[in-house]
């Protein structure tokens, strides 16, 4: 592709001032059988990229480090120095070398050496260049395709021919009055910073070609083919495979795609594979970790929430002393731990829960500033890890089997006065959350007690940027094993779920869920006697898989041995 041709057109210019719009200049290039049709490709360095130039060098500081280019020629220095003002034609950076070249004694050789090393510097700082794309008729450019990665590369592909579709994987938001299309299989997004563009990718909904999508559009056709272009060079539209003719497919149900047969994406959906991109570096270059994104705009959520007002059941304490003769090993913990759906024909005492709770997730200690700022509390130390010590969860118990001190109910754990507070007895509530534990489950009747974890989001979310809530989620992971190990050695029958109902939580609970949700539930029981046998060995508790033949591959024995039974030929 070329990098610049003499074609006149009224688009950007860029002076020493920076850019004025209006003034004529020479365009990239102009795809187009119309010579009407004024098409520019517009170039431009990162936002965040800052440039130095001097005598022999150019110095640019980019948030992967420091990228020295020495032995510029004139033509390279000139095109970066205007790219860091904003979209600008490359045109306006060999405007005055063509005309030199053209008259007297100019020197073509000199210029196509100088083009040559601009198109492999371009090409080696891919991952720098901000790709836009505009036509004579509009003001703002149609499109820009920003690189987020270090190995952000992008190619136009030379045959647009076959049925293109929106990359299923690919979504929309907005941000800073333009739309931002982006996609987990993409180092680039894109902004679409027109109506025109916008309308073009909702147009991509369904496969159709760049041809038919032109004559739909209220854009010159050429501009259109080079739109599509740009979005599948971007990966945010897929083409159909070559092997499938326009209008076929499987059983001529129409275009297949790559993406909805490759074995490694169909069982992703675009929300997760981007959730799962975007928790985590690599793939992206948005804000991550403990930026402080809202210090001095909004307070966080205090170190320990409010309790709420209502009845309090004081809960026991176990002492240290006779945990230490009597409780199980960890070893012994980890290697009986199952999950077990099935429970005796009792309530969970309270004193039970008061132990499971105290020793999982009560607060140990508030850690305080020092004396001259007031002891201001920024801390606490509780059994299980938290992210930045955050401790954003808390823990709800819903009783549907109360033993005579506790009652049937709704009730918020209180961690750091170990205390239940009665929150509703509401009957209907109390019934939607067990009904859902219980078929989220797959048990036959209600579970005895059902633990639900909430966050106060921002006690998070306030430091983090980016990976917040997948912190949450798994600060959640560590509080239910923490469960799991203690109601092990307790004797009880622990199981974590893998979802609830957020909304009926919030319900019942009184919560604004925007604030504060369920992210985690754990259910729990009296352990029946036939669990218990159970848990001595290696065979799986769940329901349908007790019939199952065990392989032992690594000590499968240790939990037998534990209980200090004997295997079978021991």
């Amino acid at each position: 592709m070329s990098v610049w041709n003499d074609t006149p057109c009224r688009r950007w210019r860029c002076g020493p001032g920076g850019i004025d719009e209006g003034a004529p200049v020479a365009t990239e290039s102009c795809i187009t059988g119309d010579p009407r049709v004024r098409q520019v490709e517009l170039w431009s360095l990162r936002e965040d990229v800052d440039l130095e130039l001097d005598a022999d060098q150019a110095l640019m500081r980019t948030p992967w480090g420091v990228v020295r280019l020495k032995n510029l020629g004139t033509m390279a220095r000139e095109a970066l120095r205007r790219m860091t003002f904003g979209p600008v034609s490359l045109n306006n950076a060999v405007a005055s070398r063509l005309k030199d070249a053209e008259g007297p004694g100019g020197s073509a050789g000199e210029i196509r050496g100088e083009l040559a090393q601009l198109h492999t510097l371009l090409n080696q700082l891919q991952y720098l260049v901000v790709r836009s794309l505009a036509v004579e008729s509009t003001d703002p450019p149609l499109i820009s395709v920003v690189p987020m990665t270090r190995q952000a590369v992008f190619t136009l592909p030379d045959d647009i021919s076959m049925p293109a579709r929106l990359s299923r994987f690919a979504s929309m938001r907005t941000e800073d009055g333009s739309l931002i299309l982006e996609s987990a299989m993409s180092l680039h997004r894109v902004v679409l910073h027109s109506p025109e563009a916008a309308y073009l990718v909702s147009s991509l909904a369904r496969p159709c070609t760049a041809q038919d999508l032109a004559r739909a559009q209220g854009l010159p056709e050429e501009a259109v083919l080079q739109i599509v272009r740009y979005l599948v060079a971007a990966g945010m539209v897929v083409l159909a495979q070559s092997g499938d003719p326009p209008g076929t497919g499987d059983g001529g149900a129409g275009p297949s795609f790559a993406e909805d047969r490759d074995p490694a994406l169909i069982t992703w959906s675009g929300r997760d594979l981007l959730f799962h991109t975007r928790s985590r570096r690599g793939r992206h270059d948005e804000p991550y970790g403990a930026t402080y994104p809202f210090l001095g705009m909004v307070s966080p959520e205090p170190l320990l929430k409010t309790v709420p007002e209502g009845p309090r059941v004081e809960l026991y304490r176990p002492p240290l002393e006779q945990l230490l003769v009597d409780d199980m090993s960890l070893t012994a913990a980890l290697e009986q731990r199952r999950s077990v759906r099935c429970y005796a024909d009792a309530p969970v005492t309270t004193d039970q829960l008061g132990e499971l709770l105290y020793r999982s997730a009560r607060v140990r200690a508030v850690f305080s500033t020092s004396e001259k700022d007031s002891g201001r509390p920024i801390a606490t130390s509780r059994p299980y890890p938290s992210g930045g010590a955050a401790y954003s969860l808390e823990i709800y118990v819903t009783l549907g089997r109360g033993d005579g001190t506790t009652d049937r109910g709704i009730y918020y754990y209180d961690p750091h006065g170990h205390a239940l507070v009665l929150v509703s007895r509401n009957e209907n509530d109390v019934r939607e959350l067990l009904y859902a534990a219980q078929t989220g489950a797959g048990l036959l009747a209600p579970p005895p007690v059902l633990l639900t974890m909430t966050s106060r989001f921002s006690r998070m979310s306030w430091k983090y940027r980016g990976m917040w809530y997948a912190a949450i989620l798994k600060e959640v992971g560590v509080l239910q094993q923490t469960l799991y190990l203690v109601s092990t050695a307790m004797g009880l029958a622990p199981c974590a779920l893998g979802g609830g109902d957020s909304d009926a939580a919030a319900r019942a609970f009184g919560l604004d869920w925007r604030t504060e949700s369920s992210v985690g539930e754990f259910i729990l029981g009296p352990c029946s006697q036939e669990e218990g046998d159970a848990r001595a060995g290696a065979a799986p508790t769940h329901l349908g898989m007790r019939d199952l033949v065990a392989q032992p591959v690594n000590d499968a024995d240790w939990a037998v041995r534990c209980r200090g039974g004997s295997t079978p030929g021991s």
